[in-house]
């Protein structure tokens, strides 16, 4: 159990450094769809909002369970992700619940204190289809999660993912991986 724990931590962490952006935004089609889309996206954000406001403070999410995943994750092109903080047993069991993100990414301050700027969330098709059958898209809330097939650069099983910034204002877009907002100008890795 320890060893498949550390391979899947090791598979997010590179997944959260691979920037992946994010398609099937649903906004296609006619203004009916287009509706439909722009309810379900305010409809997440706000369960984003008011589920995860309480992890503000990084505290709370490490008691319940969030373990660092990343170090800062910035943009090819500019902007971050920010620093991941996963639930691993959530990753791996084939659900989604917009209530419970598997991971918590914060942006450093220049103070040393972790803000809280999005959710994002992953599981492995393997296991969503096994509970969901084979061939069914990951969708949450509406949104489908960009699928990334096996084999890939990164080694990963294929998997489904989907950020929401929903602590920070994302020009490019509240499902977009990075955030020109963010940096990981702050950032100060643990040293020992």
């Amino acid at each position: 159990m320890y060893v498949k724990k550390v391979a899947l931590s090791s598979a997010v962490l590179v997944l959260c450094a691979s920037g992946h952006v994010l398609a099937g935004d649903g906004q296609q089609g006619n203004q009916a769809e287009a509706a439909k889309f722009n309810h379900n996206a305010v409809g997440l954000v706000r369960t984003v909002l008011d589920w995860a406001s309480r992890y503000k403070n990084i505290d709370t999410a490490i008691g319940d369970g969030y373990l660092p995943a990343s170090g800062c994750v910035s943009g090819p092109n500019g902007g971050a992700m920010g620093i991941h903080y996963a639930r691993f047993d959530l990753v791996g069991d084939g659900a989604l619940d917009a209530t419970t993100p598997e991971l918590l990414v914060y942006e450093p301050n220049r103070w040393g204190k972790m803000r809280l700027v999005a959710v994002e969330y992953l599981v492995i098709k393997e296991a969503w289809e096994a509970k969901n059958g084979v061939g069914t898209p990951a969708i949450l809330d509406g949104q489908h999660m960009m699928l990334t097939g096996a084999p890939n650069q990164y080694g990963l099983p294929a998997h489904y993912m989907l950020h929401v910034w929903a602590f920070k204002n994302n020009k490019s877009g509240v499902f977009a991986p990075y955030n020109p907002a963010v940096t990981c100008k702050n950032f100060q890795p643990a040293t020992g």
